[in-house]
């Protein structure tokens, strides 16, 4: 049996929220008990149906965007310890300090000319998304994912509906904002998300770029503890160090590359494995032998 489709599945919820904002049709003040408003602009024009519009769409987008990104919350959060061994961070801490670059890598990229008449291809790119920097504490999927969204508050009187026309176009707005919000709730989360791998991951490019030597590591270096006085005399700081990058992350040039690996085989038959030319083998091939 196939799952739910979750927007079926969120629909079914009927989360009491979205039941809230479909009956918030009128004030919830003694506002209309004293008689029709007067004339502000909106009444009496071309524009009242789209205020009206605009002011339902808007609550129900709030409402949803708050209420689902709860719901994805609540599920990540029950992932905390899972969360917490796949998403650490302390492993690209070095020099106490810094966190290390993440590096993304595109294969097979194509850039035609302005004026069409040539074509660039790239086999492997590599792009620093993130340069290195001065931390105090390793970063957490926290930082990545946790959000909170406030809830709307209610509309300015006047735009509640009227009449039945209006109670009708107040009823889609609702519905066509809350779907609007769950979506952007759910972009927001996903989008979150991948911006955490992609850094996780980049930082694993990183690190087998610098074993390849593709990369040179960036350094931070502290001073030496001070004993230093600011406020005018009224603060003294005893072992104060500052720590600063002073190498940066640069791409070494093709003739400093080196393998990232060497087969067992390959290094027994040539122990000064060159990786400029091909292993030869001990004995010719002979096809159709297994």
């Amino acid at each position: 049996m196939d799952a739910v489709d979750l927007d079926v599945w969120i629909a079914a919820q009927n989360p009491p929220v979205l039941t809230e904002i479909r009956q918030l049709d009128s004030p919830r003040t003694n506002y209309d008990t004293v008689g029709e408003p007067e004339d502000d602009g909106l009444l009496n024009n071309g524009f009242r149906v789209r205020a009206v519009r605009e002011a339902a769409f808007a609550v129900g987008a709030q409402s949803a965007l708050a209420w689902r990104y709860e719901q994805l919350l609540a599920i990540t959060k029950s992932q905390e310890g899972t969360l917490d061994r796949i998403a650490n961070f302390a492993p690209f801490i070095v020099d106490q300090h810094m966190l290390l670059p993440s590096i993304v890598e595109v294969r097979d990229r194509f850039e035609v000319s302005p004026d069409q008449q040539q074509i660039r291809t790239v086999e492997i790119q590599y792009q620093v998304t993130d340069n290195p920097r001065a931390i105090t504490q390793p970063p957490t999927w926290r930082e990545y994912l946790w959000r909170e969204f406030a809830y709307p508050e209610d509309p300015h009187p006047a735009l509640f509906p009227k009449n039945a026309k209006e109670r009708e176009v107040w009823s889609k707005a609702i519905d066509d904002g809350w779907v609007a919000g769950l979506e952007q709730a759910q972009m927001i989360w996903e989008n979150n998300l991948n911006t955490m791998v992609r850094d996780i991951r980049g930082r694993i490019t990183y690190r087998i770029l610098e074993t390849r030597n593709i990369v040179q590591r960036p350094m931070m270096v502290g001073t030496e503890p001070e004993l230093t006085y600011g406020a005018n005399g009224q603060i003294v700081n005893a072992g104060d160090i500052v720590y600063s990058i002073t190498v940066p992350l640069k791409f070494q040039s093709l003739d400093m590359w080196e393998a990232l690996w060497v087969s067992a085989d390959a290094a027994e038959l040539d122990p000064n494995f060159d990786y400029e030319t091909s292993v030869p083998l001990s004995v010719e091939p002979v096809f159709g032998e297994f």
